[in-house]
């Protein structure tokens, strides 16, 4: 989101530059673009959905003239979230980052409380969990995610998958909430009832299962017709809304395990000079 970056929102793959075997501007320009690239790779292949967020961070390549008048290739990583993948993060409060001014949609209670709708997507039992969790993994072990800090539950796979397509097959069945790409008049439709398939509360501080109030968001294209699986959740600066768990309070992301993707790509890069992939 442009609004929230600054120039400390950024880390570069370090000179390409001066190292033995590259002399010739062509070699220097094709390994930045071997390096943006591995950059790319290693995004789409470690990360899940902060994935999008860090590749669209990857800017193209640039030159910049380094120490001793050196020319170089620089390739900018921006954006608050994927700093974050790179460095890691904390756990933090929502209410701190999300409630402030300048976030869209942002609602004043009548009591002069701040607040605002989010929105969750849920993907159907066998998705990978890339683009969202797939409806019942949040209640088992994660399998792919091993880094993962977001709480679990303790089901086993074959329940929560079976818990899953059953949320699924009641979700498909609900009466579509229509509205038109880019935006318009919203046709809201049905909604899961709370223990929907056999759900039940996450977590002791949820006021209800994660896929209560669940539409099925519908919309029409010029050659087909797509639908995705969304819930809402408002989050508010209510002192009444803050609840809390052994785990501590609701609404508290519970951090960002570093990847240190560009350093992972550095050494891919030092890997290939070594070997003379480079040389003029």
């Amino acid at each position: 989101m442009a609004e929230y970056l600054d120039p400390a929102d950024l880390v570069s793959i370090p000179e390409l530059a001066g190292v033995a075997g590259v002399a010739k501007s062509f070699a220097l320009k094709k390994m930045a673009q071997v390096a943006r690239s591995r950059l790319v790779v290693l995004a789409q292949q470690r990360l899940f959905t902060s994935a999008t967020d860090y590749v669209r961070g990857i800017q193209p390549m640039r030159m910049e003239t380094g120490p001793g008048g050196v020319e170089r290739f620089v390739i900018d990583v921006l954006g608050a979230l994927p700093w974050m993948v790179e460095h890691g993060m904390s756990a933090w409060d929502l209410r701190q980052t999300i409630l402030k001014p300048g976030t869209r949609r942002l609602k004043v209670s009548k009591e002069g409380y701040l607040y605002v709708s989010i929105p969750f997507r849920h993907m159907g039992p066998g998705a990978s969990g890339r683009n969202a969790p797939a409806m019942g993994s949040q209640f088992t072990e994660a399998t792919l995610r091993q880094d993962s800090r977001a709480f679990r539950g303790d089901m086993d796979q074959k329940a929560a998958r079976t818990m899953g397509r059953a949320v699924y097959r009641d979700a498909k069945a609900l009466t579509p909430t229509l509205s038109a790409p880019g935006g318009g008049k919203v046709q809201y439709g049905g909604r899961l009832a709370p223990g929907a398939g056999g759900a039940e509360q996450l977590r002791a501080r949820h006021v209800t299962d994660i896929f209560a109030g669940m539409i099925r968001e519908e919309k029409t294209y010029e050659k087909a017709t797509q639908s995705q699986f969304m819930t809402f959740r408002t989050i508010s600066n209510n002192p009444n809304s803050v609840r809390e768990d052994e785990g501590g309070k609701n609404w508290t992301h519970p951090g960002i395990t570093a990847r240190h993707l560009v350093p992972e790509a550095k050494s891919y890069m030092e890997q290939l000079l070594a070997q003379g992939a480079f040389n003029a």
